[in-house]
């Protein structure tokens, strides 16, 4: 059991053998114009997240061209706060049928753009000085469909369920291994050039797709660009679901509810041993008062702690004791994901924002 505990373990490595994050990409060239950049963040509801977001825009090392908040339908002072910070404000029109919410106030926010590079942002990320210029840089570098996945800024004990989920979500991208394909976008951060956008169609192309960011990617990729993505250590982070613990379950139910059909078939196997590893190690460490060999079985347990910290420390600020306690998160985890699996398999519907969004599985994947 110990090797086919280590194997399960290193079937984990796997999906991080290439691992990069903003160390990578952080620029050092001086930039004295102003970057051809639109920045357009969809914002339903975003006043409290833009208060802090555009201050970070404007103290960047180097300028836009132009930032873009697209109010989509707001309640709040989404609108207030943008134009306060004399961000332009686009008003997006009530939801058309047949579009999901992000893409069409993407759609809107693009259509007014009149950068070279279009920068999709979400409203709840948080730049770091140089991450317009180091952006800019790794687009020219490699072009493409440009994601990130921001860093996960970790404020309150209740976040620590995201920690498993956080992994999970790098995991089944493959994004960051050599072996396994197709490799999946990420969406809070993400960078093309206009015409690129044009080419492949832009958000009217994948209209009805619920994972927007992975449909452009697949266009992208069909196109024959390339999707080259990045954590977000150094560049970009987030404080993901802010409002309390029912906010965060609410949240990650609806991202893995509205996930759950798209996650290529390797990834998720190796995601899957993986965790059946670390559950397996875990068991041993609980079976010691019955005769389990103990010095093995702690062995065992903190090889696996120490894998957990190493991703844990890739992903977000999680403390030290989330990865030696990792059972208990290991099994919120897995609560987290039977329950987005009933919503998304038999409920077929999760509700966000104020909207309640279908979970259409088959209906995205007929219309590839």
């Amino acid at each position: 059991m110990v090797i086919v505990h280590i194997c399960a373990l290193l079937c984990g490595w796997v999906l991080w053998m290439r691992w990069r994050d903003g160390r990578a990409i952080v620029s050092h060239r001086p930039h004295t114009e102003r970057l051809s950049i639109s920045v357009i963040i969809p914002a339903r509801n975003e006043a409290k997240n833009l208060a802090r977001l555009l201050p970070a825009l404007m103290a960047q090392s180097v300028a836009p061209k132009e930032i873009i908040v697209v109010d989509d339908g707001s309640t709040d002072d989404t609108a207030a706060v943008a134009q306060s910070f004399h961000a332009r404000v686009v008003h997006a029109p009530p939801l058309a049928k047949g579009w999901l919410g992000k893409s069409w106030a993407c759609a809107h926010g693009a259509r007014c753009a009149h950068g070279a590079l279009y920068l999709f942002l979400d409203a709840d990320t948080l730049p770091e000085p140089t991450f317009l210029a180091a952006m800019h840089d790794a687009w020219m570098r490699e072009g493409g469909w440009l994601t990130v996945q921001p860093y996960h800024a970790v404020e309150r004990p209740y976040e620590h369920i995201s920690a498993f989920l956080n992994i999970a979500v790098v995991m089944g991208s493959a994004q960051f291994s050599p072996f396994l394909h197709p490799r999946r976008a990420f969406g809070p951060c993400a960078m093309c050039h206009s015409t690129d956008y044009a080419r492949i169609g832009g958000h009217e192309a994948i209209a009805h797709h619920v994972l927007e960011h992975m449909a452009l990617g697949k266009r992208f990729a069909a196109h024959g660009l390339p999707t080259p993505a990045y954590g977000g250590k150094h560049l970009i982070s987030f404080r993901m679901y802010p409002d309390g613990l029912r906010d965060a379950l609410s949240g990650w139910t609806k991202s893995i509810a509205l996930g759950a059909g798209s996650t290529a078939f390797f990834p998720l196997i190796v995601t899957c041993i993986w965790i059946s590893g670390l559950l397996g190690i875990a068991i041993d460490v609980a079976s010691i008062p019955f005769g389990k060999n103990a010095p093995v079985s702690l062995a065992m347990y903190g090889y696996a702690a120490t894998s957990v910290a190493w991703m844990l420390r890739k992903v977000g600020a999680f403390p030290w004791y989330v990865s030696v306690l990792y059972p208990l998160y290991t099994i919120v985890f897995v609560g987290i994901v039977v329950w987005a699996a009933f919503r998304s398999f038999v409920v077929r519907r999760v509700s966000w924002k104020g909207r309640d969004i279908s979970v259409r599985t088959k209906d995205d994947t007929a219309h590839e």
